[in-house]
């Protein structure tokens, strides 16, 4: 299952208002999106903040709780390496977020998910 990344400004829109409702901050999906869709395992957050749109703090605030989780693990820095980068790890949380963004793009207008995302 693939999410057409970046999101356009209504499908952002949508999965923000939903992100923030569910999971208490607006990035939270989508970074899991990015992340989860990307062709190699490793991340750093300066691309994540690019990628989603957002401030790097907000993107590291995301990957610390990916980390905290269980889902995502800093590697260890290479000499020379400026950046820190992490790793995706294995988990049922980008297959569930793709399927839950999916249901929440997709969804008829009136629909109760409608009413989740729409909730202010």
């Amino acid at each position: 299952m693939k999410i057409d990344l970046p999101l356009d400004r209504t499908a952002r829109e949508t999965l923000r208002q939903a992100s923030k409702t569910l999971y208490g901050h607006m990035h939270v999906m989508e970074c899991i999106l990015v992340i989860g869709q990307a062709e190699g395992e490793l991340f750093y957050q300066a691309g994540l903040a690019e990628a989603v749109a957002c401030n790097a703090n907000q993107a590291g605030r995301v990957i610390d709780k990916l980390t905290s989780l269980g889902v995502a693990e800093r590697v260890p820095r290479d000499p020379g390496q400026s950046r820190d980068y992490h790793r995706r790890l294995p988990s049922v949380l980008w297959e569930t977020t793709a399927l839950q963004a999916m249901e929440l793009l997709h969804r008829p207008a009136g629909s109760a998910v409608a009413k989740l995302a729409d909730h202010r």
